[in-house]
């Protein structure tokens, strides 16, 4: 086909969702390509490894091998392409669920799990397992006291007036140790005298810091002899190691039960890694695991102490690694309840968190994640994990971790996305998973509408993976209809999220979403991602909400597209400059930009490590701009002259190079961009729309979506044309349709296209070195601005097909009734469907003339859908309709003469809850099902 270059114009065909932009030009029509791509095949039917993943709950190994086998073919028939087994019910507790004979790594857990690999391997399907009984990673084989248990380091304070002595044992802990934690060990005295008139009682009590007396070695048999100096007022502080007793969520899972190992040594991995030789991997499972493949999946680092976490080498550890000693320091680092204690009056003790928290950052991806990493790889599973939950470097994590995952819950905003998605490309992986879909509350009245809407713009921000949550094991002790549910009941009322399956109506049409997430996640998933800036934070968190000054907002709605990195991620190895771009065969950033620490009052301070590298990367040709007076910048860490020198003469060097620019304030970030000369790679008119673009050998690959859930948009975009041929299609991410786009034209170089966005709507395109397709779209899609004739349909009839509890709690019961309507209308608002959830459809029938059935614009449009829906016209079923758009074409269905359509929706469950099983559900609104009328033939 003609191509399109920097010189000259190409007819391309419309395609519904890509407005055109300015008058046709016209030329001669593309030659058929000689054979469909295997692009174009595999997003039509994506391959398995691309199809979206269920979180799957066991309540423990009370599950029937048959069950399970069925489970996974329900989601194997439902485009699933793979399971993450996880011990979790919530929904269960004061319920036995006989974790003696049946708990996580027992016989029947063992046999099921072999069940799940058999059947998946059957299927096509991985398995990914949980790192343990539920989460944080624990074992069984441990107790509270043992060298590998999750550590806490507890205080005791006691107030001494000037000369007072002190002749005894040394006071124990103030808070009491948690269950199962049968000793406490001394490590540590220290007196520190407060400030004059400071209140003893205030969370943070003032203190000297140059007046720490250590008295540790005073010390004998826990019994302490001292007096205090003969001024002011001292406060002598014990420190004692001991268990946390932190136990994994939801438990008991085990028996005997579990313990939470120590995240920062090789003894709490070591303990993880004996009890799955232990409890799980038999010579079968071990073989089945190889040829199944799949992940080893932690969560998120939710470590529960009620002090400060801790470690048992982490002071050697931390002069080894910073080059100076914590102890003079203790005071302000210890906590409780995640607050410091002590605070040293006229000093900084951000610096010193910098170090100690960097120090647990190294312990933990070293001893914990790159050893889980190492083992899991050795089994042929890749390792997947949650690397947030902690002050540690989370980006540099992501980029160890064969898969980093976020969470829809849990993250705040796209840019906790965009952190992740950092890390996983300076680390050079493909994917950023996403537990997706658990909504506080809102058990059984979940809609993938929702989910959509939540989800759509976190593909822009870099994921390519969706794991939902998710798929619950059918029965359990103590569950009512409509079965187990691993987080509702919870709390007396619904619980988190779906459990999803056949027990859901919408599933009658799950094949419509799982088809849209895996096309998603198969174009976001081609080559490598395409990122104009790496924004460089000084802490590596992830999850926390931080946006990147002036891109977040300002830029983004331009084109700018941005991740974060950390200063630990310029150590890797793709961490290079070719060209002016850093990581040129990953991200490919076309400039760094930091500002001071966003986590430290945005002072200007920086390692010394990083900002060699800084200086390597400026001399280089690494574009960099610099915000803020970064001529006098400070050491993160300890304060330290010689340090700060240093790192000054560095700062020097790198501020006088020609491709760093250095502007006083966030409110110049622009203006800097412009005297770099960096314009971003697609640009538009200012819109709420984010996009990711991701690029091959044979091509560049587009998503858009709106960012907007109230607003539609329409934005015009500004693709340039690369050197030799460039093909536009436009992909349906619904239907799996590839078509060549017409009537576009090209400016200054760059094609221009308009692109209308319903809220929280998405679409795609691609510009190819050859043709996808030979497929060309209709020149007038169904738009309201387009269309002359409408027809609105009467005469309808509803029925409803009632799903009910049944003879079990996992099955259920359906009833169908009917009635006339003149438009259609929610059932729910209609009192003889008001409690009824299920399936609804909605038909009619009407007479057509030719002028319709021949028209290139023949359409449907409707007030409202509810859910998910499928439309029949004359018995032929249309593609799947973009749930989040109320229009659908016609053409090639509808004929002349008489025509019966058929739109069937489906519901959530809530409705029937609400009178099926009150007490926990009647909290809940009535939902309005089904669809809202009139109903209009367009053309």
């Amino acid at each position: 086909m003609p191509h399109l270059s920097r010189r000259r114009f190409l007819e391309l065909s419309s395609i519904t969702g890509l407005g055109l932009l300015l008058a046709p030009i016209a030329c001669t029509r593309s030659p058929k390509a000689a054979t469909v791509s295997a692009f174009a095949e595999a997003f039509a039917n994506p391959p398995r490894p691309y199809q979206p993943k269920f979180r799957w709950w066991w309540p423990h190994g009370l599950v029937d091998p048959q069950q399970i086998r069925r489970e996974i073919n329900a989601m194997a028939d439902a485009g699933f392409g793979g399971a993450e087994i996880a011990d979790v019910h919530h929904s269960a507790r004061g319920v036995d669920l006989h974790a003696d004979t049946h708990g996580w790594g027992t016989a029947p857990w063992r046999d099921a799990v072999q069940a799940a690999l058999e059947q998946a391997k059957e299927r096509g399907m991985s398995i990914d397992h949980s790192i343990g009984p539920s989460w944080p990673a624990a074992s069984n084989q441990i107790t509270p006291d043992s060298d590998a248990a999750c550590k806490e380091l507890a205080t005791a304070t006691t107030v001494l007036d000037a000369g007072e002595a002190f002749d005894g044992p040394v006071p124990p802990p103030a808070s009491q140790p948690h269950k199962g934690v049968e000793k406490q060990t001394l490590q540590y005295v220290q007196a520190i005298r407060t400030v004059d008139g400071t209140d003893l009682k205030a969370k943070e009590v003032a203190v000297h810091g140059d007046s720490l007396i250590d008295l540790s070695s005073q010390v004998s048999n826990d019994h302490l002899q001292w007096t205090a100096p003969s001024e002011g007022t001292w406060i002598l502080i014990s420190y004692w190691l001991r268990g946390s007793g932190q136990q994994p969520e939801g438990g008991p899972h085990t028996s005997p039960e579990s313990y939470v190992v120590d995240h920062f040594s090789r003894k709490g991995t070591d303990a993880v890694i004996a009890l799955w030789k232990k409890s799980v991997l038999t010579a079968p499972i071990k073989k089945l695991i190889r040829e199944v493949g799949g992940n080893l999946f932690e969560d998120s680092i939710e470590m529960e102490t009620k002090e400060t976490v801790w470690t048992p080498r982490i002071l050697e550890e931390f002069e080894e690694r910073r080059g100076y000693s914590a102890l003079p320091y203790l005071p302000i680092i210890v906590e409780k309840k995640e607050d410091p204690i002590f605070e040293y009056v006229d000093f900084d003790a951000r610096h010193i968190w910098h170090d100690w928290w960097q120090t647990l950052s190294e312990l933990f991806l070293e001893n914990h994640f790159t050893a889980l990493k190492q083992w899991a790889n050795s089994l042929g599973l890749g390792f997947r994990g949650q690397p947030y939950g902690l002050k540690t470097d989370a980006v540099r994590a992501a980029a160890t971790l064969d898969i980093a995952e976020g969470e829809s819950l849990g993250f705040k905003n796209l840019d906790d996305y965009r952190s992740l998605a950092g890390g996983r490309d300076m680390g050079g992986r493909k994917i950023l998973s996403n537990e997706a879909g658990a909504f506080q509350g809102l058990a059984y009245s979940t809609t993938w509408k929702r989910l959509l809407k939540k989800l759509n713009p976190q593909f822009a921000a870099g994921v390519n993976q969706t794991v939902l949550h998710g798929f619950s094991y059918a029965e359990a002790p103590g569950a009512n209809w409509p079965g187990f549910s691993a987080f509702t009941p919870y709390g007396g009322g619904p619980g988190y999220s779906e459990s999803w399956g056949p027990r859901q109506p919408s599933w009658e049409h799950i094949t419509d979403i799982s088809g849209y997430f895996s096309r998603v996640h198969f174009l976001l998933q081609q080559g490598q991602p395409q990122i104009d800036i790496a924004f460089l934070r000084q802490k590596g968190y992830a999850g926390s909400g931080f946006g990147a000054p002036w891109f977040s907002k300002e830029g983004v709605s331009v084109g700018w597209t941005h991740e974060f990195i950390s200063p630990s991620t310029l150590e890797l190895p793709t961490a290079t400059v070719r060209n002016g771009l850093l990581a040129p065969d990953g991200p490919a950033f076309q400039a760094l930009v930091f500002e001071g620490d966003a986590f430290h009052g945005r002072k200007c301070t920086f390692e010394l490590p990083a900002a060699r590298r800084l200086l390597e990367l400026a001399e280089a040709g690494l574009p960099i701009l610099a915000i803020g007076d970064w001529t006098q910048p400070t050491s993160s860490g300890r304060p330290n002259p010689a340090d700060d020198a240093t790192l000054r003469e560095i700062f020097a060097k790198i501020l006088e190079q020609d491709n760093v620019v250095m502007v006083p304030s966030r409110g110049y970030i622009e203006q800097g961009l412009e005297k770099l000369g960096i314009k971003p790679r697609i640009s538009h008119s200012k819109a709420n729309i984010v996009h990711a673009e991701r690029r091959t050998a044979d091509g560049r690959w587009f998503y858009f979506c709106n960012q907007s859930s109230e607003s539609s948009s329409a934005a015009t975009v500004q693709v340039p044309l690369a050197d030799g041929p460039n093909h536009p299609h436009h992909l349906d991410l619904w239907t799996g349709e590839i078509t060549q786009m017409q009537n576009l034209e090209a400016i200054d170089g760059k094609l221009q296209i308009k692109l209308p966005l319903e809220p929280n709507g998405s679409l795609a395109f691609c510009i190819t070195n050859t043709p996808l397709t030979h497929k060309e779209r209709d020149t007038n899609p169904v738009d309201n601005s387009t269309i002359i004739n409408s027809l609105p349909l009467r005469n309808w009839k509803l029925s409803v097909e009632s799903w009910l509890p049944g003879d079990s709690p996992s099955s259920t019961r359906k009833e169908v009734a009917s009635i006339p309507l003149e438009h259609p209308q929610p059932w729910s608002e209609i009192e003889t469907f008001a409690n009824d959830s299920g399936i609804g459809t909605y038909e009619c029938t009407f007479d057509a003339s030719e002028e319709m059935a021949n028209s290139p614009r023949a359409g449907l449009i409707w007030e409202e859908a509810f859910d998910t829906l499928r439309i029949s016209l004359n018995g032929k079923t249309l593609p799947p309709c973009n749930l989040l758009r109320n229009t659908t074409q016609l053409k090639g269905f509808l004929v002349e003469g008489t025509n019966t359509l058929r739109i069937e929706t489906s519901s959530t469950l809530i409705n029937r809850l609400r009178v099926s099983d009150p007490k926990v559900y009647q909290i809940a609104q009535r939902q309005a099902y089904g669809v809202r009328g009139p109903v209009q033939l367009l053309w």
